[in-house]
């Protein structure tokens, strides 16, 4: 049902699907004009650093970027992706490649960008956009395609209205992603600091660090794997080389432990499993730690910031071995300082899964909304209108 006011029409109707120009790679180089390729479409937004180069040309003029241009990318294992292009004073434009595509306005008094943007973040649009891209050897969709895709279009009022109301959203979770990082990036300079000795609570100044093996403080084991075949569709999470893989009918955990990927890609990656995990026998768990010598928390934090690069071998198929870990040395505070340590960072912790879960709420309050706006399910007020 088409809501009041609406009217139904192909995109083709608004836009045109611009695609880019076939640059040959032979010609890139590091200085001019970068190019957008489907590479550099990222997370929405279109990321250049590294992207190769060509010299400005005038016949190509047709082929720049404009500040707010929406992109999207019309072949490969990533069809149908989008991001927008925004100018800055390092990159004023860029040169638009084959295969991207760029939608092009034809008349911003009828349709509005902002309103396109959000319209084609949608499941609906990437849906249709699968469906067409469905059938050669690799995905692929044609501006013509895209151009046919039909929707349900509101007055440019409403749609201007709306795309100030989702771009709300889009702010906040900008906000939140900066605030984010700038969290992450504190607690990585915090373990520098106070998991080398650089930076030491008063208390403890006075206090020497004793070098220890970690198989002197702890029993690194593999437990049995477990195949898929028997896991189970609920019960206690199974921990693996790619950390939580599926559900099992037991467990061999039953408190936090720490554990480090001992095989394939994700070698030498550090966790914390949750109490009541299966762990196999791809990740290496950390067991008797002797508490008397070490909290198991500073343990973590502390193997978190070694990391473990020195001891995988193997080049087909990393791999931890049980004596190499067991003779990784460590540097230990008396456990005291230990454990201040790791209640410090423990609440760095805590403050990003705080702002990671905000995020994750803001995302999810801006789909529901996109749902309801974009369908007409939930009107907006506009030059005295009311709200349906």
């Amino acid at each position: 049902m088409v809501p009041k006011g609406w009217t139904t029409k192909a995109l083709g109707r608004s836009i045109n699907l611009q695609g880019g120009f076939a640059f040959k790679s032979s010609e890139f180089g590091e200085l001019g004009i970068p190019i957008v390729r489907i590479s550099n479409i990222q997370g929405e937004i279109v990321e250049l650093d590294g992207a190769p180069c060509y010299e400005e040309d005038i016949k190509l003029e047709r082929f720049l970027l404009e500040d707010g241009d929406i992109l999207i990318a019309m072949s490969g294992a990533t069809t149908g992706k989008t991001g927008r292009f925004f100018a800055s004073n390092s990159t004023p434009n860029a040169y638009l490649n084959q295969r991207v595509g760029r939608f092009q306005i034809k008349d911003e008094n009828l349709l509005c960008s902002d309103f396109v943007w959000h319209l084609i973040s949608t499941e609906r649009f990437q849906y249709l956009v699968s469906i067409e891209a469905i059938g050669g050897a690799q995905p692929n969709v044609s501006g013509a395609e895209i151009e046919s895709l039909t929707f349900n279009f509101p007055p440019i009022t409403e749609q201007r209205k709306i795309a100030e109301i989702l771009s709300t959203w889009d702010r906040a979770v900008e906000v939140a992603e900066a605030q984010l990082e700038a969290a992450r990036t504190s607690k990585r300079a915090l373990m520098q600091q106070l998991l080398t000795g650089k930076r030491r609570f008063p208390e403890f100044e006075a206090e020497e660090w004793k070098e220890v093996r970690l198989g002197d403080v702890c029993a690194p084991k593999q437990w049995p794997t477990i195949g898929k075949n028997d896991m189970t569709d609920s019960g206690y999470p199974v921990f693996g080389a790619n950390g939580f893989i599926g559900f099992y009918s037991e467990f061999n955990h039953e408190h936090p432990t720490t554990v480090v990927t001992c095989r394939g890609a994700t070698c030498g990656t550090v966790s914390r499993t949750p109490p009541s995990t299966y762990i196999t026998g791809n990740a290496m768990s950390l067991d008797d730690v002797d508490a008397t010598r070490v909290d198991d928390e500073f343990l973590f934090f502390a193997l978190q910031k070694r990391g473990f690069d020195d001891i995988i071998s193997g080049s087909a198929q990393p791999q931890i071995i049980g004596k190499d870990i067991r003779s990784v040395k460590l540097k230990l505070p008396m456990l005291t300082e230990q454990r201040k340590i790791a209640e410090t960072l423990s609440i760095c912790d805590s403050d990003v899964v705080n702002i990671e879960n905000q995020i994750t709420k803001l995302r999810t309050e801006k789909k529901a909304l996109m749902q309801q706006l974009l369908t007409g399910k939930r009107r907006v007020v506009v030059e005295g209108c009311h709200e349906v």
